[in-house]
């Protein structure tokens, strides 16, 4: 049962991603704890979503994709993921989901409003030292808590307008951070030891077929709508971690 619960939400979680690019962290790192010890969840999701991120990228690479974008948010990232991953060993995450999801929702309704039109003068600076600080930060969250999509979701799109240079760069920028943070684990005893190869084997499959079916419809709909849809998956994101937090704490987690 447990490992047909591992499927289905790494389905779900993959499915999400692969419609808007983003997500899947979020999802299977607040609903498996619900019945799986966290750090599993973390440690071990962060192998198999390897798998999702390329596929993505691959199918939805164009020659027109400005990947020197990568270079702040990478940067930037290493040195948030040291952080995140070295903490990930020794403090409770509770608190930390609270204040980001907070943060998240804020971030999700300015970045609506910038897509509606209705805030367009206070769009995130243009330039490298942004996207150095969202990496740096996205890093952090990334490796204490598995996740850093709406960080990076908000970025770029505000920065990319065609949908599959949005998935294929955010999908890039995933591969990086993802392989980073294997980097940090492997060698770190007390947080290597959480990883369970069973739950790499089940997810697996549920990467590949979520991630199919919501790139497959990305292609219906349009740019406009799009960009809409990632800022409202953004403050949904948000409102999902608060609410995580809170029924952690509740139940004593």
């Amino acid at each position: 049962m447990q490992y047909l619960l591992i499927f289905l939400v790494t389905l779900t979680g993959w499915f999400f991603q692969g419609f808007t690019g983003f997500g899947a962290g979020v999802f299977i790192t607040a609903v498996l704890p619900i019945f799986i010890d966290t750090k599993v969840v973390i440690v071990s999701s962060a192998v198999s979503n390897l798998f999702g991120v390329i596929y993505l990228s691959l199918k939805n690479f164009t020659k027109r994709a400005n990947f020197k974008i990568l270079i702040p948010l990478s940067v930037g990232s290493f040195f948030g993921i040291w952080i995140g991953s070295y903490t990930l060993g020794i403090i409770e995450s509770e608190t930390l989901k609270l204040i980001l999801g907070v943060t998240i929702v804020s971030l999700g309704f300015y970045d609506f409003l910038i897509q509606t039109g209705k805030f367009t003068n206070f769009k995130l600076p243009d330039t490298e030292m942004t996207g150095y600080t969202v990496g740096f930060f996205a890093g952090i969250v990334s490796g204490l808590l598995g996740t850093s999509g709406p960080l990076f979701a908000i970025y770029l799109n505000q920065k990319i307008h065609s949908k599959e240079e949005f998935k294929l760069i955010i999908s890039v920028a995933f591969l990086i951070q993802a392989l980073n943070r294997i980097l940090f684990y492997v060698p770190n005893e007390s947080v290597w030891k959480n990883f369970d190869f069973m739950f790499f084997i089940v997810s697996t499959p549920a990467v590949f077929i979520g991630v199919f079916i919501g790139n497959r419809l990305t292609e219906k709909i349009e740019v406009y709508t799009f960009k809409k849809l990632v800022s409202i998956s953004i403050i949904i994101i948000g409102m999902y971690l608060i609410l995580d937090s809170l029924i952690g704490e509740g139940l004593g987690n």
